[in-house]
């Protein structure tokens, strides 16, 4: 009961289901009555979430609607930790025995505790549709069948390494998530850099501006910062020439512009970031959820750019995070990138939030670097403390 108290399991849902349809779609599942629930009235999904999950949890009456809700959900994001703990720990009939095994066997690939886990399941699955406890040669039968087909499995197939399937929500949550990643350059032809779209509500802001987050190496209104860069070789853009444009699925652009001016800005030495707002509207283009989990969490990260100015790309491969190196402002990971992909957003692979920003190849060990997302963001929020202007974030 304790996890509904804190905010994990509302971040995930919201990470998923934030619009009207995908909320319908998952209370239809879960057998829930939407007329007895808010709308999606609030500014963050998450809060919308936190009062849904109370609300079930206090007015439950005996229905389970909690325990449906989480059940759903966890089966419509499969690998989604939050979720599959937050299930687990609603669903009926399981004993504190019962519950470490599981635990337990998530971190572990053995095939003994599978087939003792798959006959603890069919005995709780059966009893709970029944009303009553199966009987036991119901039980001594499904254990029996339970067996012989991983057995078989043994013998025909198996996953030899640590990455196995992701389900088609993955792809799909993987598309949308690419819709928010611009490419920036001299025009709608070229590209140079990659950045993505901004909530403002990120910046502690009420309206819906049209912002933008990349590197500073690529937008800079500062001269010395743009001269370093071009004596490094790399093309760094003043603001009034910076051309935005973000593309659809099939490489159409659905929003072009210029670079109104520059927020704030952190130099390529530090955090090498930039926030920027645009002479056009994007606010059709979609946002994307924040990761807000502890960064020792984040296995793999992916990530969406604009590679030498090409289409947009995915990087999906070898892209292990190095948690050695990693440190609370800065996180190192194999995913491929190159010229180009600087200022794209690094997704965790789990739920496809953003965890950083892309910056630069770190050639001496052979990796990749980012800037972890919630540094920039206390920079941000400093800067506007400093400035006391009332909600503007210009540093």
């Amino acid at each position: 009961m304790g996890m509904i108290a804190g905010e994990e399991v509302a971040d995930a849902l919201a990470a998923t289901f934030q619009d009207e349809m995908k909320i319908s779609a998952l209370m239809a599942r879960a057998g829930i009555d939407m007329a007895k629930l808010p709308r999606l009235g609030m500014n963050a999904p998450a809060d919308y979430w936190v009062y849904v999950l109370q609300q079930l949890k206090i007015g439950d009456g005996g229905d389970g609607a909690l325990q449906r809700l989480l059940a759903a959900a966890a089966d419509r994001v499969p690998g989604n930790r939050e979720l599959e703990a937050a299930a687990l720990e609603f669903s009926p009939g399981w004993s504190p025995q019962e519950e470490r095994l599981v635990r337990d066997i998530v971190a572990s690939n053995s095939r003994d505790q599978l087939r003792e886990l798959v006959e603890r399941a069919v005995v709780r699955v059966l009893a709970a549709g029944a009303g009553q406890a199966p009987t036991a040669s119901i039980v001594d039968g499904l254990k029996r069948a339970a067996t012989e087909r991983l057995v078989e499995a043994d013998d025909l197939e198996s996953v030899w390494n640590d990455v196995s399937y992701q389900p088609v929500a993955w792809l799909s949550t993987a598309l949308e998530r690419s819709g928010c990643v611009a490419r920036i350059g001299h025009s709608l032809q070229s590209g140079v850099g990659t950045g993505f779209r901004l909530p403002s509500s990120w910046l502690g802001r009420s309206d819906d501006a049209s912002l933008l987050l990349t590197n500073a190496h690529v937008i800079s209104e500062d001269p010395e910062v743009r001269e370093q860069c071009r004596a490094r070789g790399v093309t760094s853009l003043e603001p009034d020439e910076a051309h935005v444009t973000f593309f659809g699925l099939r490489g159409q652009p659905l929003a072009e512009g210029y670079v109104r001016r520059v927020l704030w800005s952190s130099a390529p030495d530090a955090l090498d970031a930039t926030v920027v707002e645009l002479d056009f509207d994007a606010t059709a283009i979609p946002i994307v959820p924040r990761y807000q989990a502890e960064l020792a969490k984040v296995d793999r990260l992916n990530v969406i750019g604009h590679p030498h100015g090409r289409d947009k790309q995915f990087s999906l491969q070898d892209n292990r995070v190095d948690h050695q190196r990693s440190t609370p402002d800065r996180i190192y990971y194999s995913s491929p990138t190159d010229p180009g992909s600087s200022g794209s957003p690094l997704f965790d692979n789990e739920t496809w939030s953003v965890v950083g920003l892309h910056h630069a190849s770190d050639a001496d060990n052979r990796l990749n670097k980012g800037i972890v997302l919630s540094a920039i963001l206390s920079a941000i929020e400093s800067a506007r403390e400093r400035n006391s202007t009332g909600g503007s974030t210009d540093a």
